[in-house]
């Protein structure tokens, strides 16, 4: 084995997904730790006991080629992974190797990371790298933050714990072959979104949930006038129930408090 890391998983949870635009991003971050391994890919047995993400399995085959060297390592999170994600998932893999590569190069992980950023951009287009990239540096920072692309990240020093489930939507269509059409209309979303963004981690960061709520509609209705997705009906114990982001697709957030944990099944959040 090579490397043995705990890290936490990180969350989209603000920010659109839209074509051409590059927007505030705010996360949100698991309580808990989860274990990677990164190990020789001719480790059979490790191969035996690990489900790898093909993605990750492609990310790895161009960067070898990026590199002019073969990269024999694959990875692993050893914990129960579940209610993860799919980009979650993508992200917590992507920093470990870039953890490993930093040390081996003496590179700044930050500017590895960056780099990575162009493989992504081949193999997921050009919107999705920066979602990945806030949260492989909310896994590093191992908080929650807002980033925007060229501009860095802000991170929220003193999170409060609530609990989260992710739900799927039952699509399979990609998301920008949806997106409505109209520019002009789109150019003022993108603005209304990037600033509900800023609000809504503004209200995260005050533990002010009673506006944190109403950023969340405000989320959900960019969402529906640009893709037509259905606005999630919010239960009476829910702080937020938004649609949220992931590979492609958009999937369910919702944000309980913590005393709700016995009742319902996902992870402990901070945020």
């Amino acid at each position: 084995m090579l490397e043995k890391l705990k890290v936490k998983a990180p969350l989209v949870f603000m920010g659109p997904l839209i074509k051409g635009r590059i927007n505030p991003i705010s996360t949100i971050v698991s309580s808990k730790n989860y274990t990677i391994t990164l190990h020789p890919v001719s480790d059979s047995t490790q191969q035996l006991s690990c489900k790898s993400i093909k993605l990750v399995e492609e990310f790895i085959g161009i960067l070898s080629k990026e590199m002019g060297e073969e990269i024999p390592l694959t990875t692993c999170i050893e914990d129960e992974i579940r209610f993860l994600p799919t980009i979650t998932m993508y992200s917590m893999h992507t920093y470990a190797i870039a953890l490993v590569l930093s040390r081996e190069y003496d590179v700044n992980i930050i500017d590895v990371m960056e780099s990575f950023m162009g493989i992504e951009s081949e193999l997921l287009g050009k919107e999705l790298p920066q979602y990945i990239q806030a949260l492989r540096l909310t896994i590093m920072h191992g908080k929650p933050l807002i980033y925007r692309y060229g501009e860095g990240e802000v991170v929220n020093e003193e999170p409060a714990t609530l609990y989260a489930v992710v739900e799927k939507i039952d699509t399979e269509s990609k998301l920008l072959n949806k997106q409505l059409y109209d520019d002009e209309l789109v150019n003022m979303l993108t603005k209304v979104a990037g600033i509900n963004t800023i609000k809504s981690f503004n209200a995260q960061r005050s533990k002010d949930y009673y506006l944190l709520s109403h950023y969340c509609r405000v989320e959900n209705s960019i969402w529906h006038a640009l893709y037509g997705y259905s606005i999630p009906s919010e239960a009476v114990d829910t702080i937020c129930t938004k649609i949220t982001l992931d590979i492609n697709r958009p999937i369910v957030l919702k944000l309980y408090r913590k005393t709700l944990e016995d009742n319902i099944k996902g992870i402990s959040v901070l945020i």
